[in-house]
């Protein structure tokens, strides 16, 4: 019935319509006729959701049930060095905890040489050890990062001062430390006493046990030495390694390293 009403009412006003004089053309007044009834033809055919009509509040006046605290907070480093500092006081910065005592030095020569002195003890000819200190394992670290900027195609070819290859030497390789030195320390460099880890598949079994010292010193320097923004994420880090470890993964949507362990991180979502 009340569709039938509809239409009437529709059809009476369409007839009232008839008998306006309008000014325009018979072609405009044929046109607009067919328009609407085409407009009407469409509009017949949305369906009618039966329901509760609910009110649409303007964005401005609504107001959240809670309350959103207004961000405050210092964000950036914590009483960074001074701007002209060298390199190396923002490293001892993030690689030494001054609540614990502990820092990133320590723990790989004390490790470094643990794991040296287990070897030689269970090797039946081993060859000479002389433990290393803090100063050589800084100049160590030194130029294993400088091996980064500086791609050659060997370990070897760092030390190579022939004439040969005048043009590529990097002599400063060899006035640091030999390259046997070097090789030594990368063989015996460690982080944590293998002699305290848990077998896989035991309780307590620590996935990142030859690395764990180091990660949570890093994450307590990092928290202490630098106030996050706002907007942060928990993102995926891949560390490019092809070592024998069961935490390493092959990603090959990866551009960087598709090779090696994957951590989360937590990130700012400006800086990165």
């Amino acid at each position: 019935m009340s569709d039938q009403s509809d239409f009437e009412d529709e059809g009476s006003e369409m007839s009232i319509l008839d008998d306006v004089d309008f000014e325009s053309s018979d072609s405009d007044s044929n046109s607009n006729n067919n328009a609407d009834s085409t407009d009407s033809e469409d509009e017949s055919d949305v369906p009618v959701v039966r329901g509760p009509w609910v009110t649409i509040n303007d964005p401005q006046t609504y107001e959240h049930p809670l309350e959103i605290v207004p961000f405050e907070q210092r964000i950036g480093p914590i009483n960074p060095p001074p701007i002209n500092s060298h390199p190396i006081e923002y490293f001892d910065r993030l690689a030494s905890d001054p609540a614990t005592g502990g820092s990133l030095i320590n723990i790989l020569v004390t490790e470094t040489n643990r794991y040296a002195g287990q070897y030689i003890q269970q090797a039946e000819n081993p060859k000479p050890w002389e433990n290393v200190n803090a100063l050589e394992m800084r100049a160590f670290l030194g130029l294993f990062l400088s091996m980064g900027l500086v791609k050659k195609p060997s370990l070897r070819s760092y030390w190579n001062t022939s004439l040969d290859t005048w043009i590529t030497n990097t002599p400063a390789f060899k006035s640091v430390m030999p390259r046997n030195r070097f090789q030594n320390l990368l063989r015996f460099l460690h982080c944590n006493n293998n002699e305290e880890e848990v077998p896989r598949g035991q309780e307590g079994h620590d996935h990142a046990h030859k690395i764990r010292p180091v990660l949570d010193l890093l994450n307590n320097t990092f928290k202490d030495n630098y106030e996050l923004a706002r907007d942060i994420t928990v993102d995926e880090s891949m560390v490019g390694f092809k070592g024998r470890h069961h935490l390493v993964q092959y990603m090959p949507g990866k551009k960087s390293h598709r090779w090696g362990p994957k951590w989360h991180v937590l990130a700012e979502g400006d800086t990165g």
